[in-house]
């Protein structure tokens, strides 16, 4: 009897819910991949605090105060360039996430009301993560020069 009238409420709704329901699929796909974006990055991070700390443990005279201050210097240009990657892989994360909603939308028998709606906010959010990416990688090219 349950079973019934859960039936009854889902079958007339199925149009509406299967978009939804692969949106969302897709939402958490797109998050999995940022989360583990951001993990590696952290750990990335993590590793060269540790090994700069136990260097600078090491230092005990002029000679490894030198060596020290280089590999500082190679550590800054090495994080810049892992910045940069992933900033380069989080715009192509976002436009992949951007090109799979379209297809979505098109897909979906949503009414052209909502499927605008809900396409200029994807828009406007791709956009939005596009402008901060840029200016992300051209404080880091920037950054990246002022060392070299």
């Amino acid at each position: 009897m349950f079973a019934e009238m859960i039936s009854k409420v889902i079958e007339p709704n199925q149009a509406f819910l299967t978009p939804l329901v692969n949106t969302n699929k897709l939402v958490v796909n797109h998050l999995e991949k940022v989360l583990d974006l951001q993990m590696n990055a952290l750990q990335f991070y993590m590793d060269i605090g540790v090994d700069r700390l136990k260097a600078a443990a090491e230092v005990d005279d002029w000679g490894s105060l030198q060596d020290f201050l280089a590999g500082q210097f190679e550590v800054a240009v090495t994080m810049a360039q892992k910045m940069m990657d992933d900033t380069k892989t989080l715009v192509e994360l976002g436009t992949d996430f951007q090109a799979e909603f379209d297809k979505q939308v098109k897909k979906s028998e949503l009414t052209d009301k909502t499927a605008k709606a809900t396409q200029q906010a994807a828009g406007k959010t791709a956009k939005a993560l596009k402008e901060t990416t840029d200016k992300a990688a051209k404080e880091t090219d920037e950054a990246i020069h002022k060392t070299a």
